[in-house]
């Protein structure tokens, strides 16, 4: 059993739940024991083995790994979790995509995007809606009012 010593937890993702006490916040494994530091601003669980986390002295978001290690600095203005191995980033107000080594794969240019699914992704340019691939091409033009996520059915 875990003791109830944090103000928050929230259920187990990828073997860790996210934390938070009035110091900070991290992670913990089934047994309760501290896994990642307690010394997050905020955090996002873990998807596709990577959480976003936010720097106390920045306010700035980044990634860490399952073990803790920052493998992308903290730079960006709001990041979201991964999905297939790609993430949503925001700079000056914009988003764009970026992978899990950090590499831009789209600039900040678009005013919505949306997680990849299946591969593809519905992004919005000038108030019209478009999808782009994991490459950051637009395979589908930039000329509808909305497009949604894109899901298998079976």
């Amino acid at each position: 059993m875990i003791p109830p010593i944090y103000q928050t937890s929230f259920p187990f993702k990828e073997g860790l739940a996210y934390v938070e006490t009035k110091n900070g916040n991290g992670f913990i494994n089934k047994n309760g024991e501290k896994v990642i530091d307690l010394k997050y601003n905020t955090s996002i669980e873990f998807n596709d083995g990577y959480s976003i986390v936010t720097s106390f002295k920045t306010n700035k978001d980044g990634v860490i790994d399952k073990d803790g290690n920052l493998i992308i600095p903290y730079i960006y203005d709001t990041l979201l979790d991964f999905h297939e191995g790609i993430a949503c980033y925001n700079s000056g107000g914009k988003w764009g995509f970026i992978d899990t080594t950090g590499t831009e794969i789209t600039p900040a240019k678009f005013e919505y995007d949306s997680n990849f699914t299946n591969g593809l992704a519905s992004v919005c340019l000038k108030n019209k809606c478009g999808v782009i691939n994991k490459k950051g091409e637009l395979v589908i033009d930039a000329k509808y009012d909305c497009i949604g996520n894109f899901v298998e059915i079976k």
